[in-house]
């Protein structure tokens, strides 16, 4: 299955740790930017990279990805070949250890919802064009989320959104 670029586990990471998604935002964490206010405050470097360093150690743990995997095989790709965006898999990734670490939502709930965004975000090239600002709006929809109930529910409205009964 897949095997991620140091890029993408960084953007996982990034995602996990401040619902971010671009890049260039890490360099400002990483200073210690508070990203709502703009201001520098003394502490909040060192309290970024511990966040950074807590996410990290989610995306790299071993048991996760393997977790994670049942994920595409419940979408119905069962090998790396059959997935035309390794970002759909990252922000997935992402999303998937936001659902079961922050909110607690239940593996059993939370691999069939993300095997659906996963087939959706594969259908629709979600993230085929500008693939950084559509991941960042993706994550900023999860802003006031703090259950596995209304992330849920807020997977399941944009679902309904993009793939219309049409589809």
């Amino acid at each position: 299955m897949w095997q991620p670029t140091p890029e993408q586990l960084l953007r996982t990471t990034v995602a996990l740790a401040f619902r971010r998604s671009r890049l260039r935002t890490v360099y400002a964490l990483l200073r210690g930017k508070d990203l709502e206010t703009g201001i520098f405050p003394e502490d909040q470097r060192e309290r970024q990279f511990q966040r950074l360093a807590e996410a990290q150690s989610k995306v790299l743990a071993l048991e996760h990805w393997h977790d994670f995997l049942h994920v595409p095989r419940l979408a119905g790709f069962l090998r790396d070949t059959m997935i035309g965006s390794k970002t759909a898999l990252a922000v997935t990734y992402a999303l998937w250890l936001i659902a079961r670490f922050e909110l607690g939502l239940p593996d059993s709930e939370a691999r069939p919802l993300l095997a659906r965004w996963l087939f959706l975000a594969l259908l629709t090239g979600r993230y085929a064009g500008s693939a950084e600002t559509q991941s960042e709006e993706d994550l900023r929809q999860l802003d006031g989320i703090h259950s596995g109930r209304a992330f849920r529910e807020r997977l399941q409205t944009i679902m309904t959104t993009v793939l219309t009964p049409d589809y």
